[in-house]
């Protein structure tokens, strides 16, 4: 069975490695030069880093919750394309999502909860190459989590637009500009075997601030996929932190036909490394 999992929104959103098509080697070099795709090569070299996603979500009077900012935060090694991420979503409870390779692993109050003998010991769905579900994959929101992090940067070539520098965590960077090509990373996730979601137009605008090594800091974009009403914003930080991401207990692992493909909420969740 073909379910879509959906496990908060903001959270899984999407973003963003060796020298940039041109990306900056000084605060001062001109940003001219810096591309989307050029980011991407930048900040994957990069290796790892921590992660903050934030996401504006809209009011599910059906399910009686607010309008809200879902936040969610862990690191990523972006060089192998695995991580985790942890949020609270209120009034639903924890939730945290590991991917690794082509396989996710969720475990959230969102997801129906197996039946039977293991119904307290087995807590996470998976989805992935060898289970019989796929994981429907938000261009917007949730190519941080396939088995290319970066794709969405990777297939917008286009130059960026310089704005000006900006101070983002404590470092000077280069705020930037760019039209992010949707339906190109669209093609070449299906390409690739990933269910993706339409994402109903095919070019996104966002704002990125890289810093003077090329990399990603932040990135920020109108939202507007699924729930979010508001900007989605990315941030990378603390580059080279150490990244241990592990499968969960085979005991405790369920696949997705036993999850609820109606768990919506703040972010798309989409595969990961090999």
């Amino acid at each position: 069975m073909r379910g879509i999992i959906r496990v908060m929104s903001g959270l899984l959103m999407a973003l963003v490695g060796a020298s940039a098509c041109g990306a900056a080697s000084s605060s001062n070099a001109s940003a001219t030069r810096l591309t989307a795709s050029g980011i991407a090569r930048t900040t994957t070299a990069a290796g790892t880093a921590r992660l903050e996603l934030r996401e504006t979500l809209a009011a599910n009077p059906t399910a009686g919750t607010p309008a809200r900012v879902d936040v969610a935060t862990g690191t990523i090694d972006l060089a192998h394309a695995r991580g985790a991420v942890q949020g609270n979503t209120p009034g639903i409870g924890a939730y945290e999502i590991r991917w690794i390779g082509r396989h996710t692993y969720v475990h959230s109050p969102m997801l129906a909860a197996p039946t039977g003998a293991h119904a307290t010991s087995r807590a996470w769905i998976e989805s992935g190459a060898g289970t019989d579900d796929a994981v429907s994959v938000d261009p917007l929101t949730g190519f941080l989590f396939t088995a290319d992090p970066l794709a969405l940067f990777r297939s917008s070539a286009a130059r960026a637009v310089t704005l000006g520098h900006e101070t983002v965590r404590g470092v000077t960077t280069t705020h930037v500009r760019v039209t992010l090509d949707l339906a190109a990373l669209t093609a070449r996730l299906r390409s690739e075997g990933y269910t993706v979601d339409d994402p109903g137009r095919a070019t996104e605008p966002a704002d990125l601030w890289v810093d003077a090594q090329g990399r990603l800091r932040r990135m920020t974009s109108l939202g507007r996929s699924g729930g979010a009403t508001g900007p989605i914003t990315l941030e990378l930080f603390d580059y080279g932190v150490r990244v241990d991401v592990q499968a969960p207990p085979a005991d405790q692992i369920v696949h997705g036909e036993s999850s609820s493909s109606s768990a919506s909420s703040s972010a798309s969740s989409s595969t990961s490394t090999p």
